[in-house]
């Protein structure tokens, strides 16, 4: 009979603050006996002000029939798209380091956030994010691999492609100094399929899995965000179209190879 008191208690309680917010006010609880509680009005600087600034308020009986209230920090956004720049560079284990003159990535995904509402010291907060579809792809000279003179470019035919397709998943710390500025940083690991067309045109194509550790840092406003990622991985490369046939002679079943870029993000938080 008591607990069961107490819960329409606490009830009424939520009911009082939702109308001293909706008149500007706030309203206070404090216990007058053994199973009352008592309201009252107070300023807009207690705690209906904060709930009206900063989200809901979160009411609780304890054991000994106090009644707890506490501010409930507002939810950021979850779900995420990000499109952008990407800088590529190919390092393989034997050859020539390259770097794209083009590039490009768009990725999807969400932040699973552990304390969304009661963040560290106000402004802390962990999460997980799992980026569900990962898109790069970049392009480059074919006279840069040594396979024609062409320095001015060309057809698409007359350029070598890469292409990763995966997914990122890793933890993240978000940062809100200010009302509804965020800042990001995470770190990620992203597992993925490769594919490179070294000669230019599809008519040798080599492919590999590729496990990227990616780190960035992302600042958001409202719903706009911008960020800056970093990407280190490695693949052992096999021909599936084609074939380099010195590599087939000296009996070359993978070629090692070292994947780098940087990414130049604009994304959206909803």
């Amino acid at each position: 009979m008591k607990k069961s008191l107490l819960v329409v208690l606490a009830l009424l309680a939520g009911s009082v603050a939702a109308f001293a917010q909706e008149n500007g006010g706030s309203v206070s609880f404090s216990r007058s006996g053994e199973n009352s509680v008592s309201f009252s009005q107070s300023s807009e600087n207690s705690v209906a002000s904060a709930q009206k600034n900063g989200g809901d308020v979160d009411i609780e009986v304890d054991g000994d029939g106090e009644v707890n209230v506490t501010r409930l920090a507002k939810r950021i956004k979850r779900h995420y798209i990000r499109l952008g720049y990407a800088s590529q560079g190919i390092e393989p284990e034997f050859g020539t380091n390259l770097r794209s003159n083009a590039g490009g990535a768009i990725e999807f995904g969400s932040t699973f956030v552990f304390n969304n509402r009661r963040p560290l010291a106000g402004m802390v907060r962990f999460g997980l994010d799992f980026s569900y579809l990962d898109i790069q792809a970049a392009t480059f000279k074919v006279g840069n691999y040594g396979y024609g003179d062409d320095e001015e470019g060309g057809s698409m035919d007359d350029r070598a492609l890469m292409a990763n397709i995966g997914m990122q998943i890793g933890p993240s710390i978000t940062v809100t100094p200010i009302d509804r500025l965020h800042a990001r940083v995470y770190v990620h690991y992203a597992p993925s399929a490769t594919a490179i067309t070294p000669h230019g045109g599809f008519d040798d194509v080599m492919a590999g899995y590729t496990g990227y550790v990616t780190g960035g840092l992302e600042v958001s406003y409202r719903f706009i965000t911008l960020g800056i990622e970093a990407r280190n991985g490695s693949s052992d490369m096999s021909w599936i179209v084609g074939g380099d046939d010195d590599d087939e002679d000296e009996g070359a079943g993978k070629i090692p190879v070292r994947l780098l870029s940087n990414r130049f993000m604009l994304g959206f938080r909803f």
